[in-house]
This record gives C-alpha cells, sequence and structure tokens, in this order.
C-alpha cells in the first residue's frame, strides 16, 4: 500500500486502483464510498505566543497533510469538494479580557484549495500563564464546527502547553 501520511503511523492508506482502498486507523478499516463519501480535516491550533517555535514545523505538516488529502482525491477521481479542511484556533482566556482578542477562532470547512496557504498567515500572541483554552478550543471542533454526514473526520491538535484546570494541570 501507499502511505499518504505517515507521521505518526499510518493516518490513511490506498491500493493503486483499488476501488476498494480503505482509510486506516489501526485494526479498523473505513471504506471510502461505502463508508464515507468526503475526507474532513480540522487542524486544531494553540497560537499562543509559546508556539511561534513551532510555527514552521506547523506550516510544513499542515501543508504536508493538504498535499497528502489533495493526492487522495485526485487518485480516485473526486471531485475537489470532497475534501474540506477547517481550522480553530485558540489562545488563553485573558486575551479576551485584556488584549481584546479571541479565545477560539473558527475558520469552517473549505476548499482544501484556498485552505492550503491559510496557516502561513497564522499571528501567534498571547499565553502569559503556562496554561492554555485548550478545552474551549476542543468544545469549538465538538460542538460548534458543522462537521459533514458521511465523511472521514480528521483532528490534528497542534499544542505546547495543558489546558486550565486543576484535572490537567498543577498550576
Amino acid at each position: 500500500p501507499l502511505a499518504l501520511n505517515e507521521h505518526n503511523g499510518v493516518i490513511w492508506e490506498y491500493k493503486d486502483n483499488d476501488p476498494n482502498s480503505v482509510l486506516n486507523f489501526g485494526e479498523e478499516k473505513i471504506h471510502f464510498g461505502k463508508d464515507i463519501t468526503d475526507i474532513e480535516v480540522c487542524f486544531l491550533i494553540d497560537s499562543t505566543a509559546s508556539m511561534n517555535t513551532y510555527s514552521l514545523g506547523i506550516i510544513k505538516t499542515v501543508q504536508q497533510i493538504i498535499k497528502d488529502g489533495f493526492n487522495y482525491v485526485k487518485k480516485f477521481k473526486l471531485p475537489d469538494s470532497a475534501f474540506k479542511v477547517s481550522y480553530v484556533f485558540y489562545r488563553d482566556h485573558e486575551q479576551e479580557k485584556f488584549m481584546k482578542e479571541y479565545i477560539t477562532k473558527v475558520i469552517p470547512f473549505e476548499s482544501y484549495v484556498t485552505s492550503y496557504s491559510f496557516v502561513e498567515n497564522i499571528v501567534y500572541a498571547g499565553g502569559s500563564d503556562e496554561c492554555e483554552a485548550v478545552m474551549d478550543g476542543l468544545n469549538e471542533v465538538a460542538k460548534n464546527l458543522k462537521w459533514g454526514g458521511k465523511t472521514g473526520k480528521f483532528l490534528f491538535h497542534f499544542i505546547d502547553n495543558p489546558p486550565h484546570g486543576k484535572n490537567f494541570s498543577k498550576l
């Protein structure tokens, strides 16, 4: 099989000219076309100042995942609309109060073509304490992002610090 992304193990894979190609999640296999009709990828990104150190790696990784998804769509002659990308950014709770900035910011699912370079324009700011508004970001992904019905749903989370709350940190 040809692996599309092996960043942390096989995320999705396909065999040349195999109409029964699958998305592979370890032991669980999902058949494209039978179980799902589209692929949606959400990038959940901590956009606090401490993440600036990792910005080039984030850009490279996000754009590689988008390229891999594009190759998958083209390989199976699927319409461009079969692969969509979304971003959810989060910072910290003091952002809104002191900096008049967002705690979370959602970029809804759109064509991978228009979302490819979006990651290059992230502004990393704020986050003066060790913990971040991670749970706020996850809440946006789970409850407010408009996921499709029969889609393969992928979430990639870029993070360097734990969430607020005594269950997650001793800070």
